[in-house]
C-alpha cells in the first residue's frame, strides 16, 4: 500500500504506530511491522492458528488444540504446543540472541528440510493469506483431530505423519515469506540507513521491556478479537444446524 492509498489511515497502522516507545517514528513502526508480518506469515502455516474444534463439549472451539490435554512430555501438555514444538523435534529453548554456531546450526537444520521437501512452484506463487489458512484448516479437518484422544499418549504413527507435515509446511511458509519480501519494497529502507532493531533485547531497559510488553499485548488483543469473531460466526453456524436437528427430530415424533 503506498501512502497515497491511505495506508494511515488504517486499523493496522494505527495499532503499530500508537504502541511504539516515546518519541519513535515511522521507520521504528515499519520495523515492527516487519517483525510481526514475518511471524504472522509463519503462524498462518501451523494448522491449529487457523482452525478450531467446535462439538457439544467444545461448542465454543478449543482454542486451537490449547485444551486438548495431552500426558505431558518434554514439558508439553497439550496438542496445540505439540504442533508449534514441531513434534518436538525442536523442544529445548535456544538462547538468544544467537551465536555463530547456533546460526550454523540453524542453517544445516534448514537446509536439510528444504532437500527433504521441495515446494511446488505454484504454492510458492500463491501469496493469498486466505489460501494458506484455508490449506492450514484442510490439514486439521482431514489429519490433526484424527485416531487420537485427550489424556492419552500420541500415537508413533501420529507423531511421524505430524512432523512431516509440520516441515512441509514450514518449507512453504519460508518459500512464500521470501517471495513476498522480495515483492516489497525494500531497497529503499536499505537505502535510506533505517535501522530496524535498537538493539538486543536482553540488553534492554525496564522501561523498553515495558513499552514491549504493552505492544504486545496490544497484539494479543487484535489476535483475541478476530479469534472471537470467527467463533461468534461458528456459533452461530452450530445454533443453526442444532435447530434443524431438534426441527426434524421433532418431526419424526409427530410423523410417527
Amino acid at each position: 500500500m503506498n501512502k497515497e492509498d491511505g495506508y494511515d489511515q488504517s486499523y493496522v497502522y494505527s495499532q503499530v504506530m500508537n504502541h511504539l516507545y516515546t518519541g519513535l517514528g515511522e521507520k521504528d513502526g515499519l520495523s515492527t511491522a516487519l517483525r510481526l508480518l514475518i511471524h504472522y506469515v509463519g503462524d498462518i502455516h501451523q494448522p491449529l492458528h487457523a482452525s478450531t474444534r467446535v462439538n457439544y463439549d467444545y461448542p465454543k472451539g478449543d482454542r486451537g488444540g490449547n485444551d486438548f490435554v495431552l500426558p505431558s512430555h518434554y514439558g508439553v501438555k497439550e496438542l496445540h504446543a505439540v504442533w508449534d514444538d514441531v513434534f518436538w523435534e525442536y523442544f529445548h529453548k535456544q538462547a538468544t540472541p544467537f551465536s555463530e554456531d547456533d546460526w550454523a546450526a540453524q542453517g544445516k537444520n534448514v537446509s536439510a528440510m528444504v532437500t527433504k521437501w521441495p515446494v511446488d512452484s505454484d504454492q510458492a506463487k500463491d501469496m493469498d493469506p486466505m489460501s494458506w489458512a484455508s490449506e492450514s484448516y484442510e490439514i486439521t479437518t482431514s489429519f490433526v483431530y484424527k485416531g487420537i484422544k485427550e489424556n492419552v499418549k500420541l500415537p508413533d504413527s501420529y507423531n511421524s505423519k505430524g512432523l512431516d507435515l509440520c516441515e512441509q509446511r514450514i518449507v512453504l511458509a519460508g518459500t512464500r515469506l521470501a517471495n513476498l519480501l522480495k515483492s516489497l519494497n525494500l531497497d529503499s529502507i536499505a537505502n535510506d540507513k533505517t535501522t530496524f532493531y535498537r538493539g538486543d533485547p536482553y540488553g534492554q531497559s525496564p522501561e523498553q521491556i515495558e513499552e514491549d510488553s504493552k505492544m504486545m499485548g496490544a497484539v494479543m488483543k487484535m489476535g483475541d478479537a478476530i479469534q472471537q469473531t470467527a467463533k461468534s460466526m461458528i456459533q452461530e453456524k452450530l445454533e443453526v444446524v442444532k435447530e434443524k436437528v431438534a426441527n426434524n427430530f421433532n418431526k419424526l415424533l409427530g410423523d410417527t
